[in-house]
């Protein structure tokens, strides 16, 4: 029509527009390291057409070439296409809701959401990773802490205070994951060892490490050390997860262990470990529940650290939308424990398992 003026918030460059996106996504509390992995993605695309262009001007056809050009380049993977369409589509769905364009970009734009092989580290590789830093207590309670737990990277470090000694309970510890949610493990004697030397020495917070320095020592250095050389500081958590599915745990209890958003998450990523080896599983629990194993604590070995298991922890299940307690307080020290028999068959010759059809 002759005469008209788009509004106001159709002028605005992609640039002003971007910049109230990341401002609503700090609002709703999400968190920096989310915010820095949207934002490299919308740096990436804003290369790629115009930096002053406006949000109006963006087409469809600006989408496609930036995948084709991507997915053509050596430097970027097509799964890190993938995640910068993702990350892009949420941007622009923002946008066309919020009246900065008139259309939605990526309707009927395919973006594959690959799930990536579950990688997790059997017992063999356990003792490899802990035998690689038994002379490094601080290191060792770190790796232990971080399997009995299944707590993310940043859920036990100091950073945005997510983990301080309040965080810590007489039973249980409180962890905040993605979107602030807050969760509760249940505490057992190895991981109360491991607080209480911490406490002992007047930490300011039981795990006072940067994100960047720990990661340097866990994936750079440690797990190289033993052999691991396709693992990430995410494995760990992994293997919480992969280790308790294995030993029949309910899949909505793991997830809900695990802190997962939805059941739905847990199962793409361990069902595969649910369809094989349940004669296996079965004697290896009867084997746990059966046996008469005293508390025993020695700072420097994994294996007595596991052995701090009594079969006289209560079976109690209280699972809440913000706490959680497994059958065993000890369950996640037992599984580890106990694993060489229970993870026989495909996993019999000590190489890492991973979910099937990933």
């Amino acid at each position: 029509q002759d005469g008209y003026s788009p509004p106001p918030t159709k002028l605005l460059s992609m640039a002003e527009v971007h910049i109230n996106y990341l401002a609503e996504l700090r609002a709703k509390s999400r968190s920096d390291d989310t915010i820095t992995r949207y934002t490299g993605s919308y740096t990436a695309f804003k290369k790629f057409v115009s930096g002053t262009i406006q949000i109006k001007d963006i087409t469809q056809h600006d989408i496609h070439r930036f995948r084709s050009e991507r997915l053509d380049s050596d430097t970027c993977s097509p799964v890190g296409v993938n995640i910068d369409l993702k990350h892009l589509k949420a941007f622009f769905r923002w946008a066309y809701k919020n009246d900065y364009i008139d259309q939605d970009l990526f309707r009927n734009i395919e973006i594959s959401y690959e799930i990536k092989p579950v990688r997790f580290l059997v017992v063999d590789e356990i003792i490899r990773l802990l035998d690689v830093v038994k002379l490094k207590p601080d290191l060792h309670d770190t790796i232990v802490f971080y399997l009995l737990s299944g707590a993310r990277p940043c859920e036990l470090l100091p950073h945005q205070n997510r983990f301080t000694w309040d965080s810590v309970e007489d039973e249980r510890i409180k962890l905040i994951g993605k979107r602030d949610k807050v969760r509760y493990v249940q505490l057992h004697p190895a991981m109360n060892q491991i607080l209480d030397k911490r406490r002992r020495r007047n930490l300011p917070y039981p795990f006072p490490y940067e994100y960047n320095t720990m990661y340097d020592r866990i994936v750079r250095v440690a797990m190289p050390q033993a052999g691991l050389n396709d693992t990430t500081y995410h494995t760990l958590r992994q293997t919480t997860g992969a280790l308790l599915v294995q030993a029949g745990h309910d899949i909505y209890r793991v997830s809900q262990y695990l802190g997962h958003t939805s059941v739905s998450t847990t199962e793409r990523h361990y069902v595969g470990l649910r369809t094989g080896d349940f004669l296996d599983m079965t004697e290896s629990l009867s084997a746990i529940l059966g046996s008469d194993i005293q508390m025993i604590y020695t700072e420097g070995s994994i294996v007595e650290e596991l052995r701090a298991i009594d079969k006289r922890l209560s079976d109690e299940i209280l699972v809440s939308e913000d706490t959680i307690a497994t059958d065993s307080r000890a369950s996640m020290a037992m599984i580890i424990n106990n694993l060489r028999d229970s993870t026989r068959g495909r996993n019999r010759t000590g190489t890492a398992l991973r979910a099937e059809g990933f």
